[in-house]
């Protein structure tokens, strides 16, 4: 937020002081949810590969195509059609979604591109990422049950 505000970015903008309060709430309900998914995602790959080093490169692997895929840098309506389909199962786009909506507000422009967020766009993001969640502790969880120790 701190590079944004040097870009001339205004948060929260027109928001009262209650209203600031929801969305910073908001976006720490949307970090710790989107935080907790992928600490259970490493946890879990963790438990099936042998070493350190080979959990840092899966994660690396995986946080590229995560980051490039989304729509954090640019709009997924410019993205081919085939990249506009993995786009809209990656949790990052999700999560991208909401911490704007709660920081920008649901109606605003950016560097050229509208964006427009509805409560039930919203709503729909974080359930999306608490499947997301859910569906990596059930995969930490049973790397945690089936290892074996040596």
């Amino acid at each position: 937020m701190v590079f944004g505000l040097l870009l001339g970015v205004e948060f929260f903008p027109g928001f009262s002081g209650g209203e600031t309060l929801k969305a910073v709430l908001g976006i720490f309900g949307f970090v710790i949810v989107f935080s907790a998914g992928f600490i259970f995602l490493s946890a879990g790959l963790a438990m099936r590969l042998e070493s350190m080093e080979s959990v840092q490169a899966m994660m690396t692997l995986l946080t590229m195509p995560l980051m490039f895929s989304s729509n954090a840098l640019y709009s997924t309506s410019s993205f081919p059609q085939w990249l506009q389909a993995i786009s809209s199962v990656n949790p990052l786009t999700y999560f991208v979604d909401g911490i704007r909506y709660f920081a920008m507000g649901g109606d605003f422009t950016a560097l050229g591109t509208h964006y427009e967020y509805a409560g039930g766009d919203i709503l729909f993001a974080f359930a999306y990422l608490l499947a997301f969640t859910g569906l990596t502790f059930v995969f930490a969880w049973h790397s945690f049950k089936t290892a074996k120790v040596k």
